[in-house]
């Protein structure tokens, strides 16, 4: 008998401390996010003043959301021939499942025209100089990018949830700053 109560006990301490368990592994997840793209921005503008070239960081969308999300990024050599293809500098790194970046209305590269690449896969970039500036300049300075976990994310919303990470970029030295609630 004591030892079906000492069981109940800790079925019943498993369940009220599943949830913590579960916002922790969000939290990690975003984390890896937010060390996969600023170390994808940082190379592609150490890749751009080495090979003294422009580098385009390619956030791949995923058109099935509405608004369109971003899942991925890659670090591709833009060819100053246009009948030149692209080069791939990198394999397209993939964001931890759950996180996103978030649309327009909470990160500003998001709002940069669509393009498509040699795969016809839709993409907003952003392009590093050989001096390691970033084209395209923005009226601000800067541009952002808003990591969120997808199941908090509200779409067409100007409020960020609770955990999310913030990614900006100044378009004339490159310079990099990570903010977090």
């Amino acid at each position: 008998m004591e030892l079906l109560i000492v069981i109940c006990i800790m079925s019943l301490l498993t369940m009220l401390s599943l949830p913590a368990v579960r916002s922790l592994g969000s939290a990690n997840n975003l984390n890896g996010a937010t060390s996969i793209i600023a170390g994808q921005f940082q190379l592609a503008r150490q890749l751009a003043i080495a090979l003294n070239c422009k580098v385009d960081v390619r956030l791949y969308l995923d058109t099935e959301c509405n608004p369109p999300v971003a899942r991925s990024v890659q670090i591709v050599q833009l060819r100053q021939d246009p009948s030149d293809a692209d080069q791939p500098l990198r394999r397209i790194a993939f964001l931890p499942q759950g996180i996103i970046i978030a649309n327009k209305n909470q990160s500003s590269l998001m709002d940069q025209t669509v393009q498509k690449d040699g795969n016809n896969k839709s993409y907003v970039s952003l392009t590093f100089c050989s001096i390691g500036s970033i084209s395209p300049l923005s009226t601000s300075g800067l541009w952002d990018i808003c990591l969120v976990a997808e199941k908090e994310y509200v779409a067409n919303s100007y409020i960020l949830p609770n955990n999310w990470t913030k990614l900006t970029f100044s378009t004339l030295t490159g310079a990099l700053q990570v903010g977090r609630p």
